[in-house]
């Protein structure tokens, strides 16, 4: 299931609540990818609306492709509720976050790496957080880590 939204300047976060509702029941959904790169309406409250869709498809998804680059609303905040629902999301194999230009700092990747080591399932992974400054060197190399855990893996920081 794909859902192409890049530089929609009229996506809201209550298109992601319709959106996640919509994924209620949706047992046959094992892959998912939603690209709203640009969508600059779009904050924190969005990915908590999704990180409840997820939920209701936690134990079919294998494979998840989320583009929210340059949503520059979108911080920390928002980062941990995507953060939160990987864990639950027990047959997850492939997982691809685009979070480039937007708000995210060294918490929000810090619970990500946290999450990582609670995802095994992970044969494949790619994170591209280029052209956040806030994040601190640090903290991308206890990314980068985390995320050698996973088979094939690629960070971009």
């Amino acid at each position: 299931l794909t859902f192409g939204f890049s530089r929609c300047t009229d996506i809201t976060d209550i298109a992601i609540e319709n959106l996640s509702s919509s994924l209620l029941g949706k047992t046959t959904v094992q892959d998912l990818s939603l690209f709203f790169s640009g969508c600059t309406l779009l904050g924190n409250h969005a990915m908590g609306n999704l990180a409840t869709g997820l939920k209701n498809i936690a134990t079919f998804l294998t494979h998840l492709r989320l583009n929210f680059s340059y949503c520059d609303s979108i911080g920390d905040a928002g980062l941990k509720k995507i953060v939160e629902i990987l864990p639950r999301l027990i047959n997850l194999r492939s997982l691809n976050l685009a979070f480039v230009g937007t708000d995210v700092s060294g918490d929000g990747v810090k619970a990500l790496s946290s999450a990582l080591y609670k995802t095994p399932t992970l044969d494949k992974l790619e994170l591209y957080f280029l052209e956040c400054p806030k994040i601190p060197i640090d903290v991308k190399e206890e990314l980068e880590e985390a995320a050698k855990e996973a088979k094939c893996y690629k960070v971009m920081i």
